[in-house]
């Protein structure tokens, strides 16, 4: 009876293993489908952490703290004192350099002073000295003059009467052509007179005009004495002959005379004119003197600027953090001393294989689990895909062209932002780890 019973069992256990197996089928192909359709709609990685932006804030003068503001953690707003250092220094050298600058100064005064000073020298001198040599110029022609009608004299008295008369003939001739000339340059003087009031012609020209004709009035009133003279001489030529000798004796020396102050006036003049080259050298005094003021005035603007810069002022709004400077310290410039986090506005930053880049877009929809934050999902969205793998950007990038070469999948950073209230229901810090889910559809 007991076998006859049990054969049946067989069969039973033999349909249900069946039937599990099966069900095990159903349930893997089930979830692989699961997996497949969540394969195609998400891409998820954990290559992610969250970033912001953070200054390092050091000193752009080295100097020893005399104080410190701000301690870590510190809340700070934008151009708020952090730290200072020792100013007595940097106030000593900008004091020197506004002294120099005042005697630089001076010195330009001075220099254009100098100018100013030798100008009106060489100007008087060589007015004077050019009046000179004109005087002594019409000196020589008058002597000159003299000197011929001296001989003229003298030669009239030795040809006798006759020659005496025929001279005074040719005298009264004379007399008329000079008055002639005189007339004609009497109305050049009026003429001249006229243009000069109304600055047309140079006062120069026109006391070379006025010069002429006083001149020309000598020539009448002399030739005027020739004939009372050469008159005289028909009645007394002898007793005139010696005192023509005499008068040409006399005009030769009054000749020398003027001819040596001629000489005289000239050479005083050419000293006038080398005045010149000292109001050149004035000149460059005054430009080598502005030079210096520049350079003086360009050394106070560095230490100004030197002193300034002894004050360190929050280049942000943020948070201190890794604070590296306290009070009797010395710092060099460009050396960190503390660095600032801007906690209120963060992003991730998610480092997808370039296999799982093909469909990530710009705008999508990224689901974002914090390790702080076990349970809960941030949504945020891509913002930006970086321009190239971060091994590109990498302090030492691959060199592919070594010949060996062996292919690793690289990973490409997109940057994903959270809105301002995600960011305000939790508190993130840059470097948290997340896990980036870009839902595709």
């Amino acid at each position: 009876m007991s076998k006859e019973g049990s054969v049946p069992e067989k069969p039973k256990r033999k349909f249900a293993g069946w039937i599990v197996m099966l069900i095990v089928i159903v349930a893997g192909a089930a979830y692989g489908l699961h997996l497949y359709h969540v394969s195609q709609t998400r891409e998820v990685t954990d290559n992610a952490q969250f970033d912001a932006t953070i200054a390092s804030v050091s000193a752009r003068v080295g100097g020893q703290v005399v104080e410190v503001l701000v301690d870590s953690n510190d809340e700070v707003q934008k151009g708020q004192l952090l730290f200072s250092l020792d100013r007595s220094d940097y106030e000593t050298r900008v004091e020197q350099l506004k002294s120099a600058l005042e005697v630089a100064r001076r010195k330009v005064a001075q220099a254009r002073l100098r100018v100013q000073v030798a100008r009106r020298e060489s100007e008087a001198q060589i007015v004077q000295s050019g009046s000179a040599v004109e005087v002594s110029r019409q000196g020589v022609s008058a002597a000159r003059q003299a000197v011929e009608v001296a001989r003229a004299e003298a030669q009239k008295s030795v040809t006798g009467i006759e020659q005496a008369e025929a001279d005074v003939a040719e005298s009264k001739a004379k007399l008329t052509r000079a008055q002639a000339e005189s007339r004609r340059l009497h109305d050049d003087v009026d003429r001249y007179a006229l243009l000069f009031s109304k600055r047309e012609v140079s006062q120069q020209r026109f006391e070379e005009i006025k010069t002429q004709a006083a001149q020309a009035d000598a020539e009448v009133e002399a030739t005027r004495q020739t004939i009372r003279a050469r008159e005289a001489l028909v009645r007394s030529a002898q007793s005139n002959r010696e005192v023509a000798l005499e008068n040409v004796d006399k005009a030769r020396a009054q000749t020398a005379e003027m001819e040596a102050r001629v000489g005289e006036a000239h050479g005083r003049y050419q000293q006038a004119e080398a005045t010149q080259t000292q109001i050149a050298v004035a000149e460059a005094d005054v430009e080598v003197a502005k030079a210096e003021v520049l350079r003086v005035e360009a050394e106070l603007k560095e230490a100004e600027l030197k002193l300034s810069y002894t004050k360190i002022y929050a280049p942000m709004s943020g948070r201190v953090t890794h604070k590296n400077v306290e009070v009797g310290q010395q710092v060099e410039a460009g050396r960190p001393a503390l660095a600032l986090v801007d906690d209120t506005d963060l992003w991730v930053v998610a480092n997808f294989k370039e296999t799982q880049m093909e469909r990530i877009q710009v705008g999508q929809k990224v689901g974002l689990a914090v390790d702080t934050y076990p349970g809960e999902e941030l949504e945020g969205s891509i913002e930006s895909i970086q321009a190239g793998t971060g091994a590109v950007f990498s302090l030492l990038p691959p060199e592919n062209a070594s010949g060996n070469f062996v292919k690793v999948v690289q990973r490409i950073p997109v940057k994903i932002t959270l809105s301002k209230e995600e960011q305000q229901k939790h508190r993130l810090r840059p470097g948290m780890s997340v896990e980036a889910t870009v839902w595709l559809q």
